[in-house]
């Protein structure tokens, strides 16, 4: 029986707060962030999953400066999107539910303080995971996956209630997972990823369809060694894609980013060589036509912003992460300007991931950056001091690292 159970925990704010980073501890199971959204009234929701079997969802509240306000557990699936619905008055997740033979796809419907009002499941194929999921013009939604070991790949439109409108399956004999979905002012949709051949060579795919999802066209770029995360449109005439693409001395990966026409024809492409692996990751297209996008470099993680008439030009933030940097974050623009990003680090030697949220204004400069991990806090500090024979007096400093009530007791 296909169930989802809901939740209320209690979490602990810490105090101890260093520079723009804050702590605070939701449970203590290992998660990781997938996703997060702006709610009307500014409110954050983030989504991580839970790294065990028991296949949980935690949604967590924050305020716009990223102090936490409530949590919530969801059990039965694990999460993959968020997005609010086209009224904005929901916020639909989408995730998967895995059984020891097969897996489908799960929608959850909430209020914006996550009552669930509906859920759904969809097995197109014998595993049906999602891999990309896209609110349309129409209020309903469309979804793409694959099957393993990935040469099928299944595409799914919805209404606005959550029922089928219609199912494609293609298979191409190749290994081949959807990366990015954008839907075109005339109701039809690209789709946009790599594959590998039998030497692992990444080569760039595109897809287009129509209405119902049938094959408009199919592209294959003679583009060897290019890996597509992103995919923005620019106008109604393009769409820019970043990712990565092998360096010339072919030892490290390079931030790459191509721009397309609607004919799926490549226009241009160019990447950018820092000297160490880097990458483009998520990406938005800014309200004057110029475009920001994560950007991966080394361990640690930055943003990067293109003129959109220029795209020579390009101006990198790198912000330093207290670990291992791992990608299973969203960039997104907020109402206000400010770019927020749910992302992961890991710090050995557990090497557990470690949710973190950051959010800068539109120059990059810090406005948050919540750090949320298992901290080892001592729960009793001891100090002593000797006075000068001289002079009775003697002063004790510390630092908590924050403002608040501690007990604190002397003993002569």
């Amino acid at each position: 029986m296909n169930k989802i159970i809901v939740i209320f925990i209690l979490f602990l704010i810490t105090s101890f707060v260093f520079g723009w980073y804050k702590t605070y501890n939701l449970s203590e199971d290992t998660q990781r962030f997938r996703s997060f959204v702006e709610l009307p009234d500014s409110r954050l929701v983030w989504i991580a999953d839970v790294i065990d079997s028991t296949k949980k969802t935690t949604m967590l509240w924050t305020n716009a400066d990223g102090d936490s306000l409530k949590a919530l557990i969801y059990e039965g699936f694990r999460p993959w999107f968020i997005e609010l619905s086209a009224d904005s008055l929901n916020l639909i997740l989408i995730g998967f539910q895995e059984s020891l033979d097969s897996s489908s796809t799960v929608l959850l419907k909430t209020d914006h303080e996550g009552m669930v009002i509906d859920t759904k499941h969809y097995r197109i194929l014998e595993d049906t995971y999602p891999n990309t999921f896209t609110v349309c013009p129409d209020s309903g939604f469309f979804l793409s996956g694959c099957d393993f070991p990935d040469t099928r790949i299944w595409f799914l439109k919805i209404d606005k209630d959550g029922e089928t409108q219609w199912t494609q399956i293609y298979d191409w004999g190749v290994p081949y997972s959807p990366y990015e979905a954008i839907v075109a002012s005339d109701g039809s949709y690209y789709i946009f990823s790599s594959w590998w051949d039998t030497m692992y060579v990444f080569q760039p795919f595109y897809l287009h369809l129509n209405k119902v999802g049938e094959i408009i066209k199919e592209e294959w770029p003679p583009l060897e060694d290019r890996d597509v995360y992103s995919a923005v449109l620019s106008g109604d005439t393009a769409v820019c894609l970043f990712g990565t693409a092998i360096s010339d001395m072919g030892f490290y990966y390079n931030p790459w980013v191509c721009l397309v026409d609607t004919m799926l024809n490549v226009i241009w492409e160019r990447s950018y060589d820092y000297g160490i692996d880097a990458y483009f990751h998520s990406a938005e297209r800014k309200e004057n036509g110029d475009y920001v996008t994560e950007i991966v470099l080394g361990y640690d993680i930055g943003l990067a912003w293109f003129d959109s008439h220029d795209i020579d030009t390009l101006m990198t933030m790198r912000y330093f992460t207290p670990g291992s940097l791992e990608i299973y974050g969203k960039l997104r623009l907020l109402s206000n300007g400010d770019i927020g990003l749910a992302s992961n680090f890991r710090v050995p030697p557990s090497f557990n991931y470690n949710p973190l949220a950051f959010r800068v204004d539109s120059l990059g400069n810090h406005v948050i950056s919540n750090i949320s991990e298992n901290v080892n806090r001592p729960k009793k500090l001891s100090l002593s001091a000797y006075p000068n024979p001289f002079n009775s007096a003697v002063t004790i400093s510390f630092d908590f690292g924050s403002e608040s009530a501690k007990p604190l007791s002397t003993i002569e």
